[in-house]
């Protein structure tokens, strides 16, 4: 992804995209993960990893699918000591505890505007899930550039005839 400069070239923007696997999911559904090796499931160990991920890779926006909401003030968070600036929606069922999460650098953007979207629409059976999205409306500090970036965790299930 690129926009334009101040002298019409470009000027790079690089985007990490990320399921986390909410670690209350992981605990829910064990079966998923059967064939994996229980100490590579394990939160402790797969935090320090992700991270790690996080910042080598030198994104200037981060989107993270399956965010699990206790998890943002004691690990997430931490993105922002490390010039992130961003935002959390957590799924809209009371028995969900994960989310999008949505974080860009502070020193390449500044943000205009952000929206929550809920998708769930009562009544209509392909709305029917708790997913939810974030939009962000961007300005690039170099050029200027507004860039609008969304995140989101669509689902499939194949017993749906989506």
């Amino acid at each position: 992804m690129h926009a334009e400069d101040l002298n019409g070239g470009t000027a790079p923007v690089t985007v990490l995209n990320h399921n986390v696997l909410a670690q209350d999911l992981i605990e829910l559904h064990p079966h998923l993960y059967r064939h994996h090796n229980p100490q590579d499931l394990v939160w402790e160990k797969r935090q320090e990893l992700l991270f790690d991920e996080f910042l080598s890779s030198n994104a200037d926006i981060i989107a993270l699918q399956e965010v699990q909401q206790d998890h943002i003030e004691p690990f997430y968070k931490r993105l922002e000591d490390h010039g992130y600036s961003g935002a959390f929606k957590k799924r809209t069922s009371s028995d969900k505890t994960d989310g999008c999460a949505l974080y860009y650098k502070r020193e390449v953007f500044h943000l205009i505007e952000l929206e929550e979207v809920e998708y769930y629409q009562p009544g209509i059976q392909v709305l029917n899930r708790p997913n939810v999205a974030i939009i962000a409306k961007l300005r690039h500090k170099l050029n200027n550039k507004v860039l609008v970036i969304a995140n989101t965790h669509l689902l499939y299930n194949p017993k749906r005839w989506n």
